[in-house]
C-alpha cells in the first residue's frame, strides 16, 4: 500500500502570507495540529461545521449564564478552529466555495448573534450591542467595497513608518477579527468585561481611519 504524503513543517502553506499579530501567533501554535489533520479524514469544512454547530452555541449558553473564565477560553477555541480550516483547506488542497461559503456564515453567526449572547449575559445595554455589531458591519463593507479595491490598483503601495516596521516582519499592524477575540477573553477575565462592547468599537474606528489615511493620504500621489 502506497503512503500518503505528510505535510513537513518546510512545506506548509499558510492561508495569507502576512497575517495580523494574534493570528499569527495562532497559526504558529495551530501548525503541528494542522499538519497532522492533513493525513487524516477531518476535512476543513468539518472543522467549520464543529465550530458552528458545536462551539458556537456552547459559547452562547455559556456567555447567556456568564461563566466568563470559560467563556474566555471558548472564544479562543472558536478562534483557532477558525484558523484551522482555512489553513487545512490549503494543505490539504480542499479550497471550495461550500467550503468559503460556510466559513463566512460560521464568522457572521459569532460576531453577531454570539457576540449579543455575551452582552445580554453581562446586562449591556442593547444600544451598545448594536453599536459593536454595526461598526464591525460598517468597518467590512468599507473595507471590502473601497479599501480593498482600490487598494489592488496602487503598485508600490506605501505604509507608514509604524505598519510598515511590522509588515517587514509578516505582521499587519491593526485590529481585526482575532484580534478582537483577544481582547474579548482578556477583558472577560477583567472586572471591565463590558468596556468589550467600548472598547472595541473604538478600536476598529481608529483603525478603519488609519486605514483610509494611508490610503487617500500617504499614497495620494499613487497611480
Amino acid at each position: 500500500m502506497q503512503k500518503k504524503k505528510k505535510v513537513n513543517k518546510s512545506e506548509f502553506i499558510m492561508k495569507r502570507k502576512d497575517n495580523y499579530w494574534w493570528e499569527q501567533t495562532l497559526v504558529k501554535l495551530q501548525k503541528p495540529l494542522i499538519i497532522r489533520l492533513v493525513d487524516s479524514p477531518i476535512t476543513p469544512n468539518m472543522v467549520t461545521l464543529f465550530n458552528m454547530l458545536v462551539v458556537l452555541p456552547v459559547i452562547c449558553v455559556v456567555a447567556y449564564f456568564r461563566i466568563y473564565y470559560l467563556l474566555a477560553i471558548l472564544i479562543q477555541i472558536y478562534a483557532s478552529l477558525d484558523i484551522v480550516d482555512g489553513n487545512l483547506a490549503r494543505n490539504k488542497n480542499k479550497k471550495s466555495e461550500l467550503g468559503r461559503k460556510l466559513d463566512i456564515l460560521a464568522d457572521t453567526i459569532f460576531y453577531t448573534v454570539g457576540y449579543a449572547f455575551v452582552g445580554m449575559g453581562m446586562k449591556v445595554h442593547w444600544g451598545w450591542i448594536v453599536v459593536f455589531i454595526g461598526v464591525q458591519q460598517i468597518y467590512g463593507i468599507i473595507a471590502t467595497f473601497f479599501i480593498v479595491p482600490r487598494l489592488r490598483r496602487i503598485e508600490n503601495f506605501e505604509h507608514t513608518k509604524v505598519k510598515q516596521f511590522f509588515f517587514n516582519r509578516g505582521i499587519i499592524f491593526g485590529m481585526d477579527a482575532i484580534m478582537e477575540t483577544l481582547i474579548t477573553s482578556i477583558l472577560l477575565l477583567l472586572p471591565i468585561r463590558k468596556g468589550i462592547f467600548i472598547i472595541c468599537p473604538i478600536l476598529w474606528g481608529i483603525d478603519l481611519i488609519y486605514r483610509l489615511y494611508e490610503l487617500l493620504w500617504v499614497n495620494r500621489n499613487a497611480r
